[in-house]
């Protein structure tokens, strides 16, 4: 990270100044550091966002989520998510990972679960058998503070009982 930041910081001053030898992160200014940090964080979090968000080959996903909701705890005001999904394979699948991206109501990215290191994510996996046609649901605890809508949810990776996987994204 810090050697990013150096990268970005050279580039940033060369630009301005002419080139420059290699200095050490700490021996640019203040504001040269904070600019430079703040371009990685927001290229990190791009990409990180686009990795999460990679769906290639979904639409020939053996589960298809039907719907996706936040509900309300009983005792809080926190909401857990939802899901109803089926199977649309020939095959009875065994586990099923999943993912989801929700948002607040100003349409910025909603807490959705303390394993997301991105707002707006979170995931979840069942391991209970469904066989082919059978519609299933499950429930997860993600404790979200601020989450009013699900934008997206679907399966990003599948294992059935053959031991055969399918998985979501780029291969």
């Amino acid at each position: 990270m810090r050697k990013l930041l150096a990268i970005i910081i050279s580039v940033y001053c060369s630009s301005c100044t002419g080139p420059q030898k290699e200095k050490k992160f700490e021996d640019y200014p203040l504001d040269i550091q904070l600019k430079a940090k703040k371009m990685t964080d927001s290229l990190i979090q791009a990409s990180t966002k686009e990795a999460l968000f990679d769906t290639l080959g979904l639409s020939q996903a053996p589960i298809k989520v039907l719907s996706s909701r936040l509900i309300k705890q009983e005792y809080s005001n926190y909401k857990d998510i939802s899901l109803t999904y089926k199977n649309v394979s020939d095959k009875t699948i065994q586990a099923i990972r999943f993912r989801w991206y929700g948002i607040n109501a100003f349409s910025e990215p909603a807490d959705m679960g303390s394993s997301s290191l991105v707002a707006g994510f979170g995931s979840g996996f069942q391991d209970e058998q469904i066989r082919p046609g059978k519609t299933n649901s499950g429930e997860w605890s993600i404790m979200s503070r601020d989450g009013k809508k699900i934008v997206l949810a679907w399966p990003y990776e599948v294992a059935f009982t053959d031991g055969s996987k399918w998985k979501c994204g780029k291969q």
